[in-house]
């Protein structure tokens, strides 16, 4: 979900087992040259998911292993993206209280562009009822309320090895 903490924790795994990390929604606008809610308003969702597949599928050819992929709220959501994503590797989903979620997004929530200025605390909502079941196929679910780098040590030590 849109303020997990995805782009953090990637960081921080990937520095903490000497990976390579990169964010899919940076890579995106780097090719682009748009932010993603400029790319989104310029060129609709579906011209945005396309986009997000083939970087996502480019990344992991390029990075076959070794390398920590923070990918948007999204990404696992849309064509056959979760499938190829555990298929190359280990993915983690970060079950976080919408409360979290909420305080991530109070000062951003107009930057994100499936969010409304209005509205975005119920848009919030009603993307996680859509996406709850995609994001718990997740190869590991891991609570993110204290969360700190060791959940992720025994998980990820056995994907490595």
């Amino acid at each position: 979900m849109p303020g997990a903490g995805k782009s953090y924790w990637a960081e921080q795994i990937a520095a903490a087992f000497n990976l390579n990390c990169i964010d899919l929604d940076d890579m995106i606008s780097v090719r682009t040259g748009h932010t993603i809610n400029g790319f989104f308003e310029r060129f609709g969702e579906t011209s945005f998911r396309e986009l997000e597949q083939q970087t996502l599928v480019q990344i992991m050819e390029v990075f076959p292993s070794g390398t920590v992929i923070a990918c948007g709220g999204g990404t696992p959501c849309f064509h056959d993206n979760l499938a190829k994503m555990k298929q190359s590797g280990t993915v983690v989903y970060l079950d976080t209280p919408m409360e979290t979620l909420m305080e991530h997004l109070e000062n951003e929530a107009e930057q994100r562009p499936l969010l409304s200025k209005e509205d975005w605390p119920l848009d919030m909502e009603e993307l996680l009822k859509k996406r709850k079941d995609i994001y718990e196929q997740a190869n590991v679910v891991l609570p993110a309320k204290n969360l700190s780098i060791g959940d992720f040590t025994s998980v990820l030590n056995d994907s490595l090895l």
